[in-house]
């Protein structure tokens, strides 16, 4: 399954021509089809200047295991929550691009065995509390 960087064109001031940008791109202008496409992804780039919409794409994106560390960028500023879960505001799906690829391309170098430790992991968990508390209400490991 090919890694793929996705753009949610999710309202009318953001072009949905996927072809029209320099980086390979998968655009998408519903967020239903995006989560039913189960493609591997490498970041998202969100095109909405709707606050509450950018909020509710995040945290559903932040409370799925596939999307929940992903970077994520808005192409908009936004405050508030969309702010907090988002990884920045990127000035256009190129750049959102680069950074996600930046970041991707240092997370090879790092050492996994780092993170075999309970400790690790309970760190891990400290990076994303906001989308553990806003996507589930709780923080458990299913079992």
């Amino acid at each position: 399954m090919p890694v793929e960087f996705v753009y949610l064109a999710l309202d009318p001031t953001y072009s949905k021509e996927a072809s029209r940008f320099n980086v390979p791109v998968t655009c998408y202008t519903d967020m239903d089809d995006f989560l039913s496409a189960e493609t591997e992804i490498m970041g998202v780039a969100i095109g909405t200047t709707d606050g509450p919409v950018a909020e509710s794409v995040l945290i559903t994106l932040r409370g799925r295991p596939q999307t929940s560390i992903k970077p994520i960028f808005l192409l908009s500023p936004m405050a508030g929550t969309a702010a907090d879960l988002a990884d920045g505001v990127a000035d256009s799906v190129e750049a959102a691009y680069r950074h996600a690829k930046e970041i991707q391309d240092r997370l090879k170098d790092l050492d996994n065995s780092l993170f075999t430790d309970r400790d690790a992991t309970l760190f891990r968990l400290l990076v994303l509390p906001n989308a553990l508390s806003l996507s589930t209400g709780r923080c458990d490991s299913g079992g």
